[in-house]
Order: structure tokens, then sequence, then C-alpha cells
């Protein structure tokens, strides 16, 4: 028979909800009284149904959630009769009912309704429960749960960490350990990572990926996570890019475009072997990706162009810096084999010089520069093409700046001359090493003084300018940036003239043809594999990359690599999330089925058009462009869907949260970074650690807010980011460091943070233990100092989190970034042009024509919710597809604001020109009609036509002083103010809300405090004294008819100085022996000191006498430690007050004091800095264990302890 509890979680498909039996301790009421028939909203009535159920000792306590039933009901009952206003409270307490209903009406067999109707009925509220806005409000009997939750943030705020198990460093006690401290130090959830960044062997034994111990560990540190409380989720692969594994098939690996050319003359019937591309694994061509993976290849279609003008080479003598030139090298259309030209390390320059003996007309060239890209490898050499009619004067030609690939063609203006030179330059070869006071990071030996040269090809002939870029083969950061001179196709073949020969190719490469008169050239076009793994990952633990742009590729692989987990873990529930971190699995730019692919997407047939992919202009230079981007918009759309997609569907199919991440930096790779996070539960986006004093990188800012956008367009009220990754400062790092980078990202929409990085630490007592790498990270884990003291840092962050997770979105602004690239692209060196105080969203192109609609008033809205008063156009929106201008002119015509100037065309073949600039000129030209007061060319006159004010002003001179987030509440609203002007800043703020008393909600304290206010021309104003880097919220939840409120600002008395004598005590460390005396304070790093390495946690103590004239009662006493390095936790009397890790270091000590003789105790934790740069020391007693070399000995000591003054505070009213 089945279970009660098994029958409620079948129809509300909920586990969450716990069901107890409590036998004879039951406290269900022994009677629910009276039916109600309750209307919410108009839209949904409840009829609470009347039982009388005696609940014997057997039954199965349905009343264990938050409140009973009972209290529930007249919850309900009290709401129902307050105003609309309130109804979405009540309608989350009507929700909270209805569940004890359904458990009710289940348990009790009562015939309410059928269970199909049951479970559409719990669906269709836990719907509409998920997409009502948060509230945050007051409670029912004087009760304010938000502010509890604010003080003690739930599970579901708190931060997240990213676990790195490395290179088979594991062990179940440590793992153990690691999860154990996590749950006390406040973190709500893990992320494991499979690593390996050179990380050498540690333990006894590695526990190898998927062997039966690795798998022991596995489940043991699920089931923990489980037990204490924590979501624990994995990475979509080994390492953290992409998706790929040992098990992966190289058919079902990623791909890219190969070929053969083979000129032949008509008229005649042609029956020849054309020559096999390459099957070699790697980025271009024959170029060798490193890897060793069998030869792959398979044919996809054979096609005659003919040729109207003379393609062939012209002859010419080659010399260059370092002698003669093996012309036969350099022309023979192989990538792989290579010459080197050798240069001086400290004028890395080098040249090629072809003499045609002759003035010869040449309009294009290609280069071959193989050789390994990314991290530990040298920078590619830029490369500029030159003319001479001497040989002695040089003209420039081209430029051919360098990239991340490995072939380069450009194309330019027709140049006659008799001499052309390659030149080769790049930046002088520096030994390795890192920021000062760092031991070099070894990436290997040096980069040999040569640059390798596999072709160099000068062309009478047009090409495609970049042709690499644009075919895929590697991402151009501006492709509109790189287009082809119109006269580079003035006799290129029509598309028409291609004709498609694959039909006449045997399966052995046998081309049996008559082809017409003239000359032709053949192109073999094949695949074959770019040869990437993921990783960085154990050796075990590598394998191809899975085919993104096949939707059954990724399934077969997502299916496989979670049954192992599954199995791994034993229990289906242990798992709750799979995470993506951003991709960097490199270019891809073909698929098996990409051409049927393209048919569905673009509307028309690729084929004729398919030479433009290996450098051919077809048509024109213009129409090749555009076929161009066609076939990398159906690269990203491939991607998109059938990666990403796939990978959310399979995890909701398995009930796991999806997290997802996308580019990150600029543009590695093809992509759309909105379209790639769209699927996701939770997108993501990430921020390195930001240096004391700097501003975010400008990518990086993009990334999180193109993040917060996905999730704000489509309805998802998480965003998470990967935050505080770091180079060049092991255990270098405080909460007072981090700080700034947690309140950029708040400010920039992110809600849930994850903590890069948590190392895995495999020993009890080795420390510091286990890094990502010897440079890269912030490493939060057991072995951290001050880590005891985290809770106050990750307190914080909970309580940021939990009320930015409160509400729904309020941006103004709907920016139209364009179609042509990725935010992270598009901004990655510059900020969004948008006015102070406004909030906007990125809305992409899919949002745009599917996910966006336009109200009676003309507000913007999006199916996850959003509103917004306008839509922009900005980034790449110079130029936009026909479907993208018709959904405009669509959502004018319905009374949408569009902002920007008229798009100049379409980048896509696959448009109408007549038709695009029939609705330009409805838009925006001189004869609009009734859509002249809906479109706009800049954003002020805009702004100023509809209405709107800024959200929020400050002075002037410091708009950009503040980083500020909107929230929009059921009633009022809150915002978040962090002051990274780099100095105090004390203003007013004005804000366009009124009606509401303001609160200022500190989320270091938890201390909520009443503001001062005064409402004046429709806008509230609130004086703001913001400590430079301090943050806070700004919240209006309650209502008020007031115009003014004057909060008196408490009066501040120092009682007493702390200053002279503490008894200061240290433990042994390395020469440092045991330390217990009185010293005054100062910092333990001072030079002669003995404590001077020392990198741990010393204990200060000393007694503080409260005299009877201090009035105790009535008035608030305050612990100001003066300066901190790093983290204080205060003690007195005994009593734990608080952790201090920022400025003002101060702890309020209120409930402890007493009259008479108190006692005082700090204990303080600096960083590993000092205790490594002491280790580094000749002949120092070696205390640390690490897996590779941080501090040189000359390294700078970092100020540490109890700095002062310490002094006693009495805050009271005037």
């Amino acid at each position: 028979m089945e279970s009660l509890t098994a029958r409620y979680s079948r129809i509300c498909g909920e586990t969450d909800f716990v069901i107890s039996v409590r036998g004879s301790q039951c406290s269900c009421p022994a009677n629910l009284i009276a039916i109600k028939h309750l209307r919410l909203t108009q839209q949904l009535s409840i009829v609470v149904l009347i039982f009388t159920a005696l609940i014997k000792n057997t039954c199965e306590n349905f009343c264990c959630d938050e409140e009973s039933p009972m209290t529930v009901l007249i919850r309900l009952l009290d709401f129902s009769s307050q105003t609309q206003t309130r109804n979405i409270f009540f309608y989350q307490a009507t929700f909270r009912f209805t569940r004890y209903l359904t458990t009710a009406a289940l348990i009790f067999s009562v015939p309410v309704i059928g269970e199909a109707q049951a479970q559409e009925h719990v669906a269709t509220v836990r719907h509409e429960q998920k997409s009502a806005v948060t509230p945050l409000s007051l409670g029912a009997f004087g009760k304010d749960p938000t502010l509890d939750r604010f003080r003690n943030p739930p599970a579901s705020s708190r931060p997240y960490v990213w676990w790195h198990w490395m290179n088979g460093n594991v062990t179940a006690e440590g793992a153990r350990l690691d999860l154990e401290w996590m749950k006390a130090a406040g973190i709500g959830g893990v992320q494991l990572f499979e690593g390996n960044l050179v990380t050498p062997q540690l333990v006894d034994k590695r526990l190898i990926w998927m062997s039966p111990e690795w798998r022991q560990a596995l489940q043991q540190s699920a089931t923990t996570a489980k037990q204490l409380g924590l979501d624990f989720a994995i990475a979509t692969s080994p390492g953290w890019s992409s998706t790929g594994a040992p098990f992966v098939e190289p058919a079902a690996a990623m791909k890219k475009l190969v070929w053969t050319e083979t000129q032949v003359v008509g008229g005649k019937r042609l029956t020849s072997r054309l020559p096999l591309p390459s099957s070699v694994a790697g980025p271009f061509q024959d170029i060798d990706g490193g890897t060793e993976i069998a030869p792959f290849y398979r044919d996809a279609l054979v096609l005659a162009i003919p040729e109207l003008t003379d393609n062939q080479p012209v002859a010419a003598v080659l010399t260059s810096s370092a002698g003669g030139v093996d012309l036969s090298l350099l022309n023979d259309g192989k990538f792989g084999p290579a010459m080197s030209l050798p240069f001086d390390p400290a004028h890395p320059e080098a040249w090629i010089l072809s003499d045609y003996g002759t003035p010869v007309t040449m309009r294009s060239a290609t280069l071959g520069l193989p050789g390994s890209r990314g991290f530990g490898a040298p920078p590619p050499p830029d490369a500029i093409v030159e003319a001479s009619d001497d040989g002695k004067t040089f003209r420039t030609v081209a430029t051919m700046p360098s990239g991340t690939s490995q072939a380069r063609s450009v194309a330019f203006a027709p140049v006659k001359a008799r001499f052309f030179r390659l030149g080769l330059t790049t930046s002088p070869i520096q030994p390795a090493g890192g920021p000062p006071g760092v031991v070099p990071l070894s990436l290997g030996p040096p980069p040999s003084p040569t640059f390798s040269v596999s072709e160099w090809v000068l062309r009478p002939s047009g090409r495609i300018n970049h042709a690499e870029d644009k075919a895929g083969f590697a991402a151009a950061p501006n492709y509109y940036a790189i287009a082809t001179d119109p006269e580079s196709g003035s006799r290129a073949p029509k598309a028409g003239q291609v004709i498609d020969i694959t039909r006449y190719m045997s399966a052995d490469g046998i081309l049996d043809w008559s082809p017409p008169q003239g000359r032709w050239t053949v192109l073999r076009l094949g695949y074959s594999l770019t040869g990437h793994q993921n990783g960085p990952a154990p050796k075990e633990a590598a394998g191809l990359e899975v085919d993104k742009l096949d939707a059954s590729a990724v399934r077969r692989y997502a299916t496989t690599y979670l049954d192992r987990y599954s199995a791994a873990v034993g229990d289906g529930q242990l798992l709750n999330g799979l995470v993506s971190d951003s991709i960097e699995a490199g270019a891809q730019n073909w698929t098996q089925d990409i051409i049927s692919d393209f048919k569905r997407l673009r509307g028309y047939d690729p084929t004729p058009w398919l030479p433009t992919l290996t450098g051919r202009i077809i048509d024109s230079a213009e129409k090749s462009d555009a076929f161009l981007w066609d076939y990398r918009q159906t690269i990203s759309d491939l991607l998109a869907k059938n990666h990403y997609g796939t990978l959310a569907s399979i995890a909701k199919e398995r009930g796991l949260t999806y997290y997802a991440e996308a580019l990150e930096d600029h543009r590695p790779q093809l992509g759309d970074d909105l379209a790639m996070r769209a699927p996701a539960d939770v997108p993501m986006g990430a921020m390195w650690m930001i240096p004391a004093g700097e501003k975010p990188r400008a990518t990086y800012v993009a990334d999180l807010q193109g993040a917060a956008s996905v999730a704000h367009v489509y309805g998802k009220p998480l965003v998470a980011a990967e935050s505080f990754t770091a180079f060049g400062a092991p255990w270098g790092f405080a909460p007072r460091d981090l700080k700034a980078t947690a309140d950029n990202e708040f400010a920039l929409g992110v809600n849930r943070i994850m903590v890069h990085t948590s190392p895995h630490q495999p020993f009890v007592d080795c420390k510091p233990g286990m890094s990502l790498a010897p440079l890269l990270g912030q490493y939060f884990s057991r072995n951290e100092t001050w880590a005891p003291m985290a809770r106050g840092w990750t307190d914080y962050l909970a309580r940021s989190s939990y009320l930015l997770q409160a509400g729904r979105p309020a941006a103004e602004i709907a920016y139209f970034p364009g179609e042509e690239a990725p935010i992270t692209g598009l901004y990655g060196d510059v900020p969004v042009a948008v006015p102070a105080g406004f909030g906007f969203d990125f809305v992409g192109a899919d949002a745009l024509r599917n996910s966006v609609s336009v109200a009676s008033d003309g507000s913007i809205i999006t199916t996850g919710g959003a509103r917004y008063a306008m839509i922009v156009l900005g980034g790449s929106s110079a130029r936009m597809t026909l479907g993208t201008l018709q959904r405009l002119r669509n959502l004018a015509r319905a009374g949408a604001v569009i902002v920007g100037p008229a798009p100049i065309a379409s980048p896509s073949l696959a448009d109408d020109p007549a038709a695009f600039r029939a609705i330009v000129n409805d838009l925006w030209g001189a004869r609009r009609g009734p859509l002249s007061g809906r479109v706009f060319i800049d954003v002020q006159t805009a702004l100023k036509a509809i209405g709107l004010e800024r959200d929020w002003q400050i002075s002037a001179a410091e708009d950009r002083g503040v980083a500020v987030l909107k929230r929009q509440l059921h009633e009022g609203a809150l915002w978040f103010f962090a002051n990274r002007s780099g100095h105090r800043l004390k203003t007013d703020v004005s804000l366009r809300l009124t009606g509401f008393e303001p609160e200022i909600w500190s989320a270091d304290t938890g201390e909520v405090r009443a503001a001062s206010y005064h409402i004046e021309n429709g806008r509230t104003f609130i004086p703001l004294d913001l400590a430079q880097d301090e943050a806070v919220f700004i919240v209006l939840r309650q209502r008020s008819i007031k115009t003014s409120r004057t909060i008196a600002t408490l009066r501040t008395e120092i009682l007493t100085p702390l200053d002279g004598m503490w008894r200061q005590s240290f433990p042994t460390q390395g020469e440092m022996a045991a330390w217990d005396r009185p010293a005054p304070l100062g910092s333990w790093a001072d030079a002669g000191k003995p404590t001077r390495f020392f990198s741990g946690t010393a204990h200060y103590t000393r007694n503080l006498v409260i005299k009877r004239n201090w009035r105790l009662k009535g008035r608030r006493f305050v612990l100001d430690l003066g300066d901190v390095r790093e983290v204080a936790e205060v003690r007195v009397n005994g009593r734990t007050m608080g952790i201090a890790w920022k400025p003002p270091f101060t702890v309020d000590v209120t409930n402890a004091l007493r009259t008479g003789q108190n006692r005082v105790e700090v204990a303080v934790a600096n960083l590993w800095v000092n205790r490594l740069i002491g280790d580094a020391q000749p002949g120092a007693s070696k205390v640390t264990t690490t897996n590779g070399p941080s501090y040189t000995a000359n390294a700078t000591i970092r100020p540490s302890g109890l700095l002062g003054p310490v002094v006693l505070k009495a805050l009271d009213a005037p």
C-alpha cells in the first residue's frame, strides 16, 4: 500500500515539505472549523474545505511547516479584509494553506478532486507563486519575518563555493572536514570541479576519477553535504571547460571544416583522385593541435567553381631577415610544416621580402603562423604587408594584427609594386615571472626567439578580408570593422555558377565528371576534429570535447556523464545541480547536419556560398560577407540551443538546477552570451578580484550585466557570479580586500555569490595546503588563517543576497545590443552609455522577437515579468536583420518607445534590402505619421518626452562614484548603494518614490535604522553618509502620509581609551617560541620582533573598568578596535560579541558589559603571507606546506595584528 508521504510527494511533486510521525505529540488541531470561500486577485478561487478529524497516535502530522493550518487560516482571514496592496502576501499565505489542504485531502482520502486535477492545481499555484513578487513587509501580529531573515539569512541566500579536487589529491577525511567547516562558516552549497594545473601528487595514493576509491569519496561527500544541508552540484565535465570526457568518440567530437583545391580544365571528361583534406586534429587545416588523437576525416561536399581571373601565385625570389627562403614551403597550401625566422629577443622583428622582378598588382595575402595560443604561450606576432618600387622605401599596404587564428588572410585595394615585404613583430621576451615578491611561475622552457611561418602567399586576385575569422576558425572582436573591400570581388563568380558535384565523387575520392569549358577549381570539402579536450583535468579524466552544435551528441554525452555520477553517489537525491563554467573549448565551425540546420534557421541553401569558408569571394564582397554573417549566426544559434539548451533540458529531467556562464572575457569564440545563458535556471557571469583603488574590468561588468539581464528578461530569480578569482597573490586576501568586488557584483544584479575558490584540503594539519595553482585563486578553505572567523564575511554576503533576491528587477531601459557581437565583446573595454540614475537590462534579439510585448500604457513587458519604459538601440544595432526591424515596427505601432538612430542595413544575405529601407522610412522617415511620438534618436530626448525622471540622484560630481541597484517590492522599493568614490561620501540622495518611510539596512551588522527624509517636488530626499567603500540598502517598505521626518544623530562619547599594555599570546611557530606577555599594540611584522613572520591567530586580553556614572542602561556601547590586520573576534566577559572584518573595526558590546571589572579578549588573525615569506628565508624552519612556490625571501611583509587605537565608545540620543 502506498504510504501517505509518498502519495503527497507524487501529487505535489516535492519533497521539501517534511512530513513526520509524532504520534501522541501531534500538534495538529483536533478540529478544523468553518468554511470560507476566498477570492484572490479576481483570478483564483480557493474553497477551504472543512472536515473534522481526530488525529490518532498513528497519524502523519502534516502541520510541521512554519505555522499550523489554523494560524495560516487566521492570517488568510486577516489579510482578506485588508486592501488590495496586501494581496501578494495574502496569496502566499493562501498557497501555504492549500499545501496543507492538499495533504489533508490525500491523507484522509477526502474526495475533493481527482489526482490529475490535484497535480494540475498544485503546479498552477506553484507557478503563480514562483513568478510573484517576494514581499518585504511586516508580518501578522507585529512580527517582522523579513527582518529576522535579514539578520539570519536562509541557506538559499548564503554564498556557495567552487570546491576544486586537484589531480586526485583527495581524502575522504579531508573532504568531510572541508564540508563541515563550510557549513559552520555560513556556506549554502558546494559545486565540485575536478582540476589539474600541473598539480603535484601530495597524497600517498591519488584517487583517480571514477575509480572505486574516488566514487566512494564522492558518495561520502555528497551524503555529508546533504546531512549538513549544503546544496551539492557538479561541473559539466572534469576540468572547467566544457563538456568532454574520455568516453567521447571522435565522431561525436568538435569539428572543423577542411578542404583541398584542384585546378582542372573543362571540355573533356575528368577521372582522377581528389587530394584528401587533412585528417589532423587541430585548429586549422593541417596544423596539429598538439594532442595525441588518431586521424579522423569525413567528406561533406565537392564543389566546382569557375575561375574567371588568374588566381595563381606569381613567381618571386624570396629572402628574409634570416637569409634565403624555400618558396615551395611557403606556397604549398600546407599550414602545418613551418620555417623558422630567428630574431633578437631584445628586438623581436623579422621579415620576408618578395622580389617579382617587375611590378605586379596584388590584392590579397595569406599568412600561416602555427603555434600555441593562450595561457602560457608566447604572444603571436603582429604582421604588416608593405610595398616598394625600389626595395628601399616601403609603404604600408595592410596590417594583419595578432589574434587567436593561426592563419590570417587580408584583402586590400590593388597595389602595384615590384617588392612586397612581410614584417613580423612582437613584444620582447620577458623572463618568467609574476608580481613583485612572488616566485616566478614556471611555464616550461622559455619560448624560442623565432617566428614560425608556414605559409606566405600574395595573390593578384581578391579574397575575403580576415577570412579565417569570418569562417569561424577564430573570432574577431568586431566583424563590421573588417568588411571586405568591394573592389576585391569585382570579378568573382556568381553563386549560380557554383556547381555541386558531390555525386560524381566515389567513396574512395575518385572524381568522374565532365566539367564545362573553361578553368575550374574543384573544392573537396570535409571535416576533421579540432582536437580540443576538456580541461584542465587529471589525465585520466581528459578526453575529446563533445560536438557543441549537435544536440544528439550533447545529449548522449550528458546522459553518460550524469549516469556515471549518479551511480557513484548511489542516490539520485544527493546531486542538486549542474554547472557550466565559461566556455573555453575553442572554435568549432562544422557539424554533420550544419547544411540542413542552416537551411532551417536562415531560410536558404548555403551550398553555393560554402566556398567563402575557404576565403573565396562568391558573387560580391558584400554578399560573401553577408553569407558569412549568416553562417556565424547559425553556429551561435546551434551553440545556444543544442549545447546549452540540451544541458538545461537534461538537468531539468533529472531535477538538477542548471547554472551557466558564457564567454566571460571579451570574445574568445563565437557565441551569443545572452542566448547561451537563457536556458539556464541560474544565469552566471564572473568577476575577478578588483585590486585596491581600481575599477572592475569592463568585460566583467558586461558579463555580469548580461547574466542579470537574462535572469530579469526571462523571469529567473537568481543571478550568480564566479567571484573573487585572482592571480598573483597566493593566500593574500582578507575579507576587507574582497568586499569591493562583492559590492560591485551586487550593484550589477548578482544575488548568489560563488566563491572562487575553495580547494579541497586532503590533509588535516598541512597548512595552508592545496591551492588551485601556485598563483591562481583566492583560497577560501578551512586552512585559511581567518577561517574560524569567516562567518562575519559570509553573513555580509548572505544578508546582501537575501535583500537582492526580494522583489523584482526595476530597470527602466531595455537595451538592445544588436545582433553581431556578444555583450562581453561589445563592452569588453567600454561601458554602456546609459544616463546615470537609470537602470537597464540587455534585451537580445531572441527575447525581442519572442519574449517582449507592449502593455496598454506603452510599457515594454517580458514573459519573465520585467517592465521597461523604452527600448534603446545600442551596441552593433547600426545593422540589424529584417526580422528584428519588423519586430521593432510592430512594437512601436503597439505603443512602445524606440530610441536610437536608424539602422543602415541588414547584415544578412537572407533579407530584402527594399523591404528593409521601407520599414526604416516608416520608423525614422520624415513622414512617420502616428509613430512620430514613439521613435527618438537619443535617450535624453526620449526621457524628456515621456516625462521620466531619474530614479535616483546625488550631486552630479558623485554620480559615477556610487554603484546602485534597485529592486521593486510589492509595496515600495529598495536600493543598494555602494560608495566606490575612494573617499567618504556625504550627500543627499533623491529617489523617484514617495509615500514611504525610508530605512537604512546595513548588511555588515544586520542593523536596521530609520532614516531622516523630506519629500519635495514628488521625490524623497534622504541624507546619506557613507564611509569609503561602505555599502548600505535604502529600503522604502512602510507606507506613510508624512512629508518629512528627522532622526537625531546619535551622540558619540569616547569613554576610555584602551591603550597601553595588552597581554598578547602567540603559539609556537617555526623558529618562534610560544610568546605570552604584556606588550603595546602594534604590527607583529615590525622589524626586530620575534612575531615578524608569524601567521595565524594571536590573542589579546586586558581588563576594563566600567564606572557607575557611565549609565549602562539605555545606551549602546561600542568597542572600536582602530585598525586590524586582518580579522578580529571580540569576547567580553566570556561572551562572543562579534567579528570585525572591515573598517570601521567596531563591535557592539552593550549586552556583555557590567559595572566594575570586565575582561576583554580579542583574537586577531592575519594572512599566511608573512609565514610563507619567513619560510623562504635562508635557514628558516619551514612551517608551511603548499603545492607550489609562493613568495620570495625579499617580499614585502604585511602589517599584522591589532594596530589600534582601541577605544570604548557610548552612543546615545543627544
